[in-house]
């Protein structure tokens, strides 16, 4: 079980939305924000390899936060904005034996 004094980085989680708009075609968009918590971020080193002669740069990170019913419906179809941007979700998983937190594996730099 984490304790509360490691989840102090504020984590905004959006949704993939889909619809249609004002004249009828389909658009796609993301609901900014449908979870807002707290959570554990923890940064690994950032890789940087070089792709069709251009520089890229990716990040990675585990972000931890406490288990909810709001946080459980999460997926890698989601997103995450966190240190002032966003990032990819890659993959979801439960630490402890109840599921009382949530770990995410996420991406910055790569595509959303």
């Amino acid at each position: 079980m984490s304790r509360a004094g490691l989840m102090r980085d504020r984590v905004r989680f959006d949704r993939k939305k889909t619809g249609r708009d004002a004249y009828g075609n389909e658009a796609e968009g993301w609901q900014e924000g449908f979870l807002k918590t707290y959570g554990d971020i923890l940064e690994t080193l950032g890789k940087e390899r070089v792709a069709a002669g251009r520089l890229e740069g990716n990040a990675t990170a585990t972000l931890r936060v406490r288990g909810s019913v709001a946080a459980s419906g999460i997926t890698a179809a989601d997103r995450v904005f966190m240190r002032g941007g966003l990032w990819s979700i890659l993959g979801v998983g439960s630490v402890g034996r109840k599921g009382e937190t949530l770990e995410f594996l996420c991406e910055r730099g790569g595509a959303l």
